[in-house]
């Protein structure tokens, strides 16, 4: 980060990687970058902004203008403060669809028995 090499969060998630998950691991991941030193509005970038400038989806996505697509997440606490506030999501919005933190969490427990049902 220092040397101005663009780091990506999340970029060991995948199909054959059993042992690191997405959601959780990309909290982990963010508050691991922070611990060694990397300020977390860098630990930030690494995620959205990072990740749409290197799919060359920026155009789109990695930031809040008009025009973008609308997918963001919206804390109930400053990550800036604390890292780890990343976890304090109120709400999602996903085109001009809109989940509270009850809907999300009723999406999270239905994902869970479906995975249980069909493993």
């Amino acid at each position: 980060n220092k040397a101005g090499v663009g780091l990506l969060a999340g970029s060991d998630c995948g199909a054959y990687n059993s042992y690191v998950y997405p959601g959780i691991s990309l909290h982990k991941e963010l508050e691991a970058m922070v611990r060694v030193g990397i300020p977390p509005i860098e630990a930030l970038r690494t995620s959205a902004f990072n990740g749409s400038v290197f799919l060359k989806k920026n155009n789109d996505y990695g930031s809040v203008t008009k025009g973008k697509i609308s997918d963001l997440v919206l804390l109930a606490e400053n990550p800036l403060e604390n890292i780890s506030n990343t976890q304090k999501i109120d709400f999602v919005i996903k085109g001009d669809t809109v989940f509270n933190s009850k809907e999300l969490l009723k999406l999270m427990k239905e994902a869970e028995i479906e995975k249980n049902i069909n493993p």
